[in-house]
């Protein structure tokens, strides 16, 4: 740490999503998560000290994630994970749609 050599590691996770997928209580659970499963697979080798865990959260905007090749929609991975590409649609509508309307109403 500022250049020198650190007493125990620290870890930096980068768990982005694609937009919609988040709100506040999946966002903070997931820090969560990934900060105590950490920890814990240290097996007591160090001090537990949550601040040595950093998880970022982004959400990359629709449209822009990719993957195989190409870019792929939420409509696409919802697609995907239900097999149903009217289901993914309507998935990805609501959630996108929902996630746009609440900064106007803040």
């Amino acid at each position: 740490m500022a250049g020198a050599p650190a007493s125990a590691p620290h870890y930096r996770f980068v768990a982005s999503v694609p937009e919609g997928q988040y709100d506040p209580e999946r966002r903070q659970a997931m820090v969560h998560d990934i900060t105590e499963a950490v920890l814990d697979a240290e097996h007591g080798a160090y001090e537990r000290e949550p601040g040595r865990v950093w998880v970022f959260t982004p959400e990359i905007p629709d449209g822009t994630w990719g993957g195989f090749g190409r870019i792929a929609t939420l409509a696409d991975i919802a697609t995907l994970a239900t097999g149903d590409p009217e289901r993914g649609r309507r998935y990805a509508e609501e959630r996108l749609a929902s996630r746009r309307v609440a900064p106007a109403l803040a």
